[in-house]
Order: C-alpha cells, then sequence, then structure tokens
C-alpha cells in the first residue's frame, strides 16, 4: 500500500515536468460584438491584445491565466453614437491534443471577469454613461504551432456574453514562449 501511495505521488509530482509546464505569450486579434443600448443596437468591432501565462499540469491538460484588452471603439447606429471600452482578465481549464511534436491543437472553458463602458449620445440629450461589469463563462478553441523548440506561434478564437456587450467574439494570433519543451 505504501509503494502504491510512493508511486502515486511521484507520477502526480514527475507529471508536470514532462508534459512542459509554464509558458507566457501575448496576441493581437479583432472582436466583434453587439451592443444593446435598449433603444439602439449595433454590430461593432475593434482591435485589441491579450497576454496570458499557463501551466500544463499534464500531457492534455493545463490552466492559463488573461488579461485582454479591446480597444475604445466608436460605432454609429439609428442616430446614436456610442463609445465603449471592454476589459477582461479570465482563468481558464484548457485540455490539449498534440497532433505533433510542433503542433498541438486546445479547447478551452474560462470564467471571466469582465467590465464595459458604454456611452450613448444621441445628440440631443445629455450621454447616457453606463459601467458594468461581471462574470460569466466563455469557451475557446485554437492551436499552438512551435516552429522552434521554445518559441510557438498562436492562434486563437473565443467567445463570450457580457451583459450588454454581447456575442463577443475575439479571433486573435500571437507568440508562445514555454520554458521547458516536452
Amino acid at each position: 500500500m505504501r509503494a502504491r501511495f510512493v508511486l502515486a505521488t511521484c507520477f502526480l509530482l514527475a507529471a508536470p515536468a514532462t508534459a512542459g509546464g509554464a509558458y507566457l505569450g501575448g496576441s493581437w486579434g479583432q472582436a466583434t460584438y453587439e451592443i444593446d443600448g435598449g433603444a439602439a443596437r449595433t454590430d461593432a468591432e475593434d482591435s485589441g491584445y491579450k497576454l496570458f501565462a499557463g501551466y500544463r499540469v499534464t500531457r492534455w491538460f493545463g490552466v492559463e491565466v488573461a488579461y485582454t484588452d479591446l480597444l475604445d471603439g466608436h460605432e454609429t447606429a439609428m442616430d446614436y453614437e456610442f463609445d465603449l471600452a471592454v476589459s477582461y482578465g479570465s482563468v481558464a481549464a484548457v485540455g490539449l491534443l498534440p497532433v505533433h511534436p510542433r503542433l498541438e491543437l486546445w479547447a478551452m472553458v474560462e470564467a471571466a471577469h469582465w467590465s464595459a463602458d458604454v456611452i450613448l449620445d444621441d445628440g440631443l440629450d445629455p450621454p447616457i454613461d453606463r459601467s458594468a461589469n461581471g462574470t460569466d463563462l466563455g469557451y475557446g478553441v485554437g492551436f499552438d504551432w512551435y516552429p522552434l523548440a521554445r518559441f510557438g506561434i498562436r492562434g486563437e478564437w473565443e467567445r463570450f456574453d457580457f451583459g450588454e456587450v454581447e456575442n463577443l467574439e475575439y479571433l486573435s494570433v500571437g507568440v508562445v514562449f514555454r520554458f521547458k519543451t516536452p
């Protein structure tokens, strides 16, 4: 019984080391979303960036934290002017599928804490400034391709609903640095 416990403990401690361990990265991308301002609704696009760090717990599973900032956007719909700023921090469980020593596909489920500032101006009344925040679930898929042993290229797509900012989809490309090769 004791030998099994020692063997299981060694396996659990060694698994992260053989899986590749920690990584860092950043990406730049394009977001599309819908703004529901009550009297007006519009589709919008913005560019933004994402910074992330993760850890492969096993060959097939990892965890990741990220901060995403969508740059301020300005849209017009039905004689209304919208200004919007959205940012969110997220924690994700990542399922990994290594298809080649230099290519892995992955899918994630994320919990994101977000904040959004929406300014609605009809040109007649004083602008309505709404700030909101909350926590919601999202999901994403992507790939990491490593042309060099530790440096890779990431492609990613994510989807969220954040209060009045609905159907937010973020498509990005970036770089990944892993501290240890698997």
